[in-house]
């Protein structure tokens, strides 16, 4: 695939893209190696990611269409534990806010309440309270704001 504006976000072993009809799209399997594709695996054939939003790696959310017309938000937060508490602060909508001032030049911090469950040596039980910082973080990427897509740095166009 030609590496272009329609690769929204890419991992080691993952790639968001948007496809329009009679664009390539990748060929699918089911073995190592092999492309597949988790949206019609976890939502079932003809949904589609509708918007999409990344502060970072492992840091991303997409709003999915389903088949029935239903909408479900999806949203990956590296080393924060989505309870329901964490999931009403860090939305969908509150990413795609952070992302934007980010990219404006401006870091916005936000408290999300964690919990870690743990036991001592006699086998006691005990809940650790705490909060973690959420925020976009950019350090592998340079941001093209005007355009709202990212270069790997030492790119020239």
């Amino acid at each position: 695939m030609c590496r272009s504006k329609r690769v929204l976000y890419f991992d080691t072993d993952s790639i968001i893209f948007a496809s329009k009809p009679g664009e390539y799209k990748p060929k699918l399997g089911e073995y190592l190696g092999e492309m597949t594709d988790e949206i019609v695996t976890e939502f079932g054939i003809g949904a589609r990611i509708v918007e999409f939003v990344s502060c970072g790696p492992k840091n991303y959310g997409f709003h999915v269409i389903l088949p029935t017309g239903e909408s479900r938000y999806v949203l990956k937060c590296k080393g924060i534990r989505m309870s329901a508490e964490a999931a009403s602060i860090i939305t969908f909508k509150q990413m795609v806010e952070i992302a934007t001032r980010y990219r404006d030049g401006e870091e916005v911090q936000v408290k999300v309440p964690q919990f870690n469950i743990y036991s001592d040596f006699a086998q006691n039980v005990y809940t650790k309270k705490f909060d973690k910082i959420y925020r976009a973080v950019s350090d592998k990427r340079r941001i093209v704001a005007a355009e709202m897509y990212t270069r790997p740095y030492g790119f020239v166009e």
